[in-house]
């Protein structure tokens, strides 16, 4: 390595223009004077020459002592080269164009993360620092020469950087493409050339996803233990692409047939049989595409139960059942199960071993842990007292319709009402009857929780600040209790949370960084270690965003039941009492009010689940 006469070195602060300018002694870059716990942005360049220009993000200490001072040490800059290749459909052989190839040399002071991989929110790589929507301002990123069907795109030509592209063109949160070849591979939205193919790319072939449901052929052998095969019974799958279809039966090949449609999972029911006397079990295949570019195939209910691979690429699977005998012994089994609710009709399905029977008190479904809420001053026929509420979480029953086919072995329940979105259920089977054995029997595995997802798009200004102090506006919420009697509270500092809409379960990935916190009018740039709050991460929300009930109530309410000590009491941001996801600031703060101004600025960035991204700031107050 050597020093490179002619550098600049510029910088700036936050969403700032680029206004500082390093002074230069001998090839050392000083800035001084940056504000502490401040977010900045390091612009390397060599102007007039064939050298890559490079960021650097970071963020000043903290020092309550005094003046700090941070030492970034050596920043390697690379001259260039370009990297040109072309990028084709498998299935028609022309050039796919509309993509755009990004690719990362930046360089982080505040974490780990690998200097070539893309920057939240694409999902690959993060700086806990800095402005995300900048760095990717300044990345490297590919042109298209629409006459050759070329991408062309100028990279650092001594240092690794990986390539990513979006392949969700028509925005509607899946990837348009299954897999590549050349050194690439498909994650899920995203295309990524790994950094070690990249200098002697030519050429990318991707198979194309946007042609619709994929044709696939199965051909299914069922034998007995001699391996001979059994003929005479019945395949089936029944789902909202395929609809029902029922096997036919090859008689030279002696394999049961079923032409279907897959998008990225199917199932196969063989139900339970008798052949001769003998009882067999019941079983299911299901195929799931994987985003390797292949099928997983599990098989069960069997005496030949399997987990294996097949490339996604083919159009005809051989798939070979061993039949399960049943004894005098063999206890009934659950086979499969729904693992969510049927988005049109919310049902859930149970695929057993054996016909079963129901009884009277066989099917449960609850709506898991609702708000339930008695006042002091309800009613003088109830047992709470004035001046006392009682918060209880319950489990309410729902009514249902249940009904078995496919021999009586598949139990299909449906709730006589729509569910209501973002809210837990339960489905459970309880006492059932073995046809076979005439036994009732509880299985206690026969049972799938489900939250129905909301459809409501997400709004940022949804969100809220609360300090839970009985105040709002630093006045009080409730003047007396149930009982009429004088509440007081004061305004004072509190802990400060966010109040979130459920709508945040419809996102892919969600954080908050505090930028600036605004306590009685005097603003400060956040130093917490705290400051950067995931609410949702992988397409749930963070294990410390949880859900707490609140109920507004008077600072002298007497408070009992199962769910008061989860119950927050003093909020002034939710129009009904109820279930609220809720997140700690690590803030401790008072009222906003006319005269003492008391907010949180944020900066935000979020990706719904359809794949859109948004990104910027808010300034939540105090309520």
């Amino acid at each position: 390595q050597q020093g490179i006469n002619g550098a600049m070195v510029t910088a700036k602060l936050g969403n700032s223009d680029w206004g500082l300018t390093a002074s230069n002694s001998n090839g050392h870059f000083e800035i001084a004077d940056i504000p502490q716990a401040s977010d900045y942005m390091l612009l390397f360049q060599v102007p007039g020459s064939e050298y890559v220009n490079r960021i650097y993000v970071g963020e000043t200490q903290a020092n309550l002592n005094g003046n700090s001072f941070d030492d970034i040490g050596e920043v390697p800059l690379s001259e260039a080269t370009t990297v040109s290749f072309s990028v084709y459909d498998e299935e028609t052989g022309s050039f796919v164009s509309g993509l755009v190839f990004h690719g990362y040399s930046y360089l982080s002071g505040c974490d780990t993360t690998p200097q070539y991989t893309y920057p939240y929110p694409y999902s690959t790589g993060v700086s806990s620092c800095g402005n995300n929507s900048l760095i990717r301002d300044y990345s490297h990123e590919s042109i298209y020469d629409s006459v050759r069907g070329t991408y062309s795109i100028v990279l650092p030509n001594n240092l690794e950087v990986s390539l990513v592209a979006d392949i969700d063109l028509d925005d509607d949160g899946k990837g348009d493409w299954r897999n590549a070849t050349g050194g690439a591979y498909v994650n899920g939205d995203q295309l990524v050339v790994t950094a070690p193919f990249v200098p002697g790319l030519t050429s990318l072939v991707l198979k194309s996803a946007s042609v619709g449901y994929q044709d696939i052929q199965l051909r299914l052998s069922l034998v007995d233990a001699g391996l001979d095969a059994i003929a005479g019974q019945r395949f089936t799958i029944s789902d909202t692409i395929n609809g029902l279809i029922t096997s036919t039966y090859d008689a030279i090949t002696q394999q049961y047939v079923l032409q279907a449609k897959i998008d990225n999972n199917l199932s196969v029911l063989l139900p339970a049989f008798t052949i001769a006397g003998e009882e067999f079990s019941s079983a299911s295949v299901n195929i799931s595409r994987q985003s390797n570019g292949r099928f997983q195939v599990n098989i069960s209910g069997t005496d030949s139960n399997s987990s294996y691979f097949v490339p996604d690429t083919s159009q005809v699977l051989d798939i070979a059942l061993k039949a399960k005998p049943m004894q005098s012994s063999s206890l009934l089994e659950l086979v499969t199960m729904s693992d969510s609710a049927d988005p049109v009709d919310n049902s859930v399905k149970f695929f057993y071993s054996a016909p079963i029977g129901l009884d009277i008190d066989s099917i449960h479904l609850t709506q898991q842990d609702v708000l339930e809420v008695v006042r002091g001053d309800d009613s003088s026929s109830d047992l709470v007292l004035p001046g006392t509420t009682w918060i209880d979480g319950v489990d309410s029953e729902l009514p249902t319709t249940s009904v078995l086919s496919l021999n009586d072995t598949l139990l299909t329940v449906t709730p006589d009402a729509a569910l209501v979105e973002s809210h837990q259920y339960e489905f459970y089977v309880a006492q059932i009857t073995d046809i076979n054995s005439g036994l009732s029997t509880d299985l206690g595995d026969d049972a799938v929780t489900v939250t129905v997802p909301s459809t409501q798009s997400f709004n940022i200004n949804d969100l809220r600040l609360d300090n839970n102090s009985y105040t709002t506006g630093g006045a009080l919420i409730h003047a007396q209790n149930t009982a009429g009697a004088a509440a007081s509270a004061v305004d004072a500092d509190r802990a400060v949370y966010l109040v979130l809409p459920d709508t945040i379960e419809t996102l892919a990935e969600f954080s908050l960084t505090v930028r600036i916190v605004t306590e009685d009018g005097v603003a400060a740039n956040s130093n917490s270690s705290s400051s950067v709050i995931t609410i949702v991460a992988d397409g749930r929300p963070d294990y410390a965003t949880d859900k707490r009930y609140i109920v507004s109530l008077a600072a002298n309410e007497n408070v009992v039941g199962n769910a008061a000590s989860r119950t927050y009491r003093g909020m002034s941001s939710v129009l009904s009492d109820g279930r609220y996801f809720t997140r700690s600031t690590s803030q401790y703060i008072s009222d906003n009010t006319g005269s003492n101004v008391n907010t949180i600025e944020f900066e935000f960035a979020y990706e719904t689940k359809s794949g859109q991204i948004q990104a910027g700031t808010i300034t939540l107050p105090v309520l």
